[in-house]
């Protein structure tokens, strides 16, 4: 069911074999618990490990080999020096307003669906 682009409003579906048809409500709804079961499951132990790759460099499998360490240790550093942080944020923003500003506008129509 969830490879089904009209999951949620079989009126709009376009495709006249649909084997949803057939399929009551009481079925599509446990379709949807069991989907919904099986994401929470697979969310819960997702294990954060992979296998390298070919192209990956020693910075970045030390970080997949230690990621709990280093994200803790940037939360640290960002609580310790968040006014700093955000200073610089600030200096950058007013130095490229005029970027942003355009960034801004491209993602704005690519949202709404003009481009």
């Amino acid at each position: 069911m969830k490879n089904c682009p009209y999951a949620r409003n079989c009126f709009k579906c376009g495709f006249p074999d649909c084997i949803l048809d057939s399929v009551t409500l009481t079925e599509k709804k446990a379709a949807a618990r069991r989907d919904k079961r099986a994401e929470k499951d697979f969310l819960e132990n997702k294990q954060f490990s992979r296998a390298p790759s070919e192209t990956e460099t020693r910075a970045q499998r030390y970080y997949w080999e230690h990621r709990e360490e280093v994200l803790a240790r940037k939360r640290l550093y960002y609580m310790a020096n968040r006014a700093k942080i955000e200073a610089r944020k600030k200096v950058y923003r007013e130095m490229h307003r005029e970027e942003i500003a355009a960034y801004q506008h491209q993602y704005y129509l690519r949202s709404k669906g003009a481009i």
